[in-house]
């Protein structure tokens, strides 16, 4: 039977939730002759979701510490623990002109506008430090997947805040409740993947970073998560690191990780895409060492090469393979490129899957923008169904590469999937294709599109697949989430909606 995991959980997450504070909380940790400014300094972006309702966008949707965006409905009061040492200048903000010595106010947050906080004073031996937002409401263990605004709200006398939890509840049960159905998490954008700078251990994201993003998020925490649920989780190891470091990652998950689970591993993210550093950087490598003289290919076989060396590292740290998932990933619209990783040096003979990305959709540039421009969404859903380039592209890469992965004896499965429909070009400027493009993924059709690009996914052999994203607001570039913010009703969310119904059909 089919895998019934369905995401690729990125960084990019909206969670929504009822108006309410947000208390943002700072304070001295003791003496010190360090004055580490990035520690006690954040910046929060605003971005309303929805009319109504207050929202924040953290990159571990956490409770705690302040890890990334803060956004509030118009009439949303914020609370915020503060310093009483020092001074803290908020903008987009409405609260006390002084901060209380207790080190704790109310703040109301400005809706779609990015709130700002910078520390304009400080005592340099002993400064802020320690910088928090905590949601508002709270929950109870008896319920891990709801939460409500105060106790008497709540049916359980367990009732605690988040701003009591938040030391070590890092999960917001809104967050959790969005993606309990999911049997695997891939963590690429946590890990701060594409173009990752990232080659010592000693230069991994860490639990006391100030902010969870730029690195990217702890291997700590997202093996926590995925204990939390029980899903496997997928990880990319940065295309700079060093074997020491992909062994510390071996060593650290295999601690980290509940038994029971299976880590998937990949070699950094899409390699083969000409647009992202570490194709650069693969291509550069490839070529000196002689790999071949063509540059592509030459990109491809050092991705090939260096993939199975990360593979043969986590052997050793695993005593094996069979507790391991090693993926080896390709260009959908191109079989010859699964061809190339998996068969240079045979290394599909240490590879366990060949991972690829079958969006549907179009991507709409300047040539393709008038006829874009002037269709209505019922010729739009028309294309998707019965032109060749709409869903049935789709399928044909799915069943192309199926026999690819039929060849070499691995399976299929997809590290990215959904609808693509996205301008490039300046078109992603274009009001009225953007407003097509939103009103598609919003209309109760695309709910069974997907029901059918799932069942061609399935027909065609895949296995695993993982959805681009889960959670994400419409914009520009892209309309990737499944839904758009935490707790969309269902009949608001037909993406989403489908993604429930298909995986509860093929449990």
């Amino acid at each position: 039977m089919m895998s019934t995991s369905r995401l690729r959980w990125g960084l990019g997450i909206v969670c929504v939730f009822g108006a309410g504070a947000v208390m943002l909380v700072a304070d001295k940790a003791g003496k010190s002759t360090s004055s580490d400014t990035d520690a006690s300094r954040m910046v929060v972006t605003s971005a309303r979701a929805s009319d109504s309702a207050a929202s924040t966008s953290v990159e571990s949707a956490a409770t705690g510490a302040a890890r990334g965006e803060v956004s509030g409905s118009d009439s949303a009061s914020n609370s915020a623990l503060h310093p009483n040492d020092g001074s803290i200048l908020g903008t987009n903000l409405t609260g006390p002109s002084d901060w209380s010595p207790e080190g704790r106010d109310v703040i109301t947050v400005s809706p779609r506008v990015q709130l700002r906080l910078e520390i304009t004073a400080t005592d340099p031996a002993d400064y802020i430090r320690n910088i928090r937002v905590i949601m508002p409401g709270g929950g109870a263990p008896e319920e891990p997947y709801s939460w409500w605004i105060d106790a008497k709200d709540c049916p359980h006398g367990s009732f605690k805040t988040f701003e009591q939890t938040c030391a070590k509840q890092v999960f917001h049960p809104a967050f959790l409740a969005s993606i309990k159905n999911y049997r695997a998490l891939r963590f690429m954008d946590w890990m701060g993947t594409n173009g990752s700078s990232q080659q010592e251990f000693e230069g991994r994201p860490d639990l006391a970073d100030a902010r969870w993003r730029g690195r990217g998020i702890p291997l700590e925490i997202m093996c926590s998560l995925a204990n939390l649920l029980h899903a496997d989780p997928w990880f990319n190891v940065p295309h700079l690191a060093d074997d020491d470091y992909v062994s510390q990652m071996a060593e650290l998950i295999r601690r980290c990780l509940a038994p029971g689970l299976t880590p998937h591993i990949e070699y950094s993210n899409e390699v083969w895409n000409t647009a992202f550093p570490q194709y650069k950087y693969a291509e550069a490598q490839g070529l000196q060492l002689g790999l071949t003289t063509n540059a592509f290919g030459a990109a491809l076989q050092f991705y090939s090469q260096r993939s199975v060396q990360v593979f043969n590292v986590f052997e050793q740290v695993y005593s094996g393979h069979t507790t391991l998932v090693r993926v080896m990933a390709a260009q959908a619209a191109s079989s010859w490129t699964s061809e190339q990783v998996l068969k240079f040096n045979k290394a599909f003979e240490h590879t366990d899957a060949l991972a690829i990305a079958p969006y549907f959709g179009r991507a709409v540039g300047p040539d393709d923008q008038g006829a874009v421009q002037a269709m209505s969404i019922d010729q739009l859903f028309d294309y998707m169904r019965n032109d060749p380039g709409g869903l049935a592209m789709s399928i044909s890469w799915m069943k192309q590469q199926a026999a690819v992965a039929k060849k070499f004896g691995v399976r299929l499965v997809a590290y990215e999937g959904g609808q693509h429909l996205v301008g490039y070009q300046g078109v992603e400027n274009n009001n009225t294709i953007n407003a097509l493009f939103d009103a598609f993924n919003r209309d109760p059709r695309i709910g069974a599109l997907y029901a059918d690009y799932l069942t061609a996914w399935k027909q065609a052999g895949g296995g695993l697949f993982m959805h681009f994203v889960n959670t994400s607001n419409f914009g520009k570039w892209g309309r990737w989430g499944a839904e758009e913010y935490l707790g969309q009703p269902l009949d608001q969310a037909p993406k989403f909606a489908a993604l429930q119904q298909f995986i509860e059909a093929n449990r």
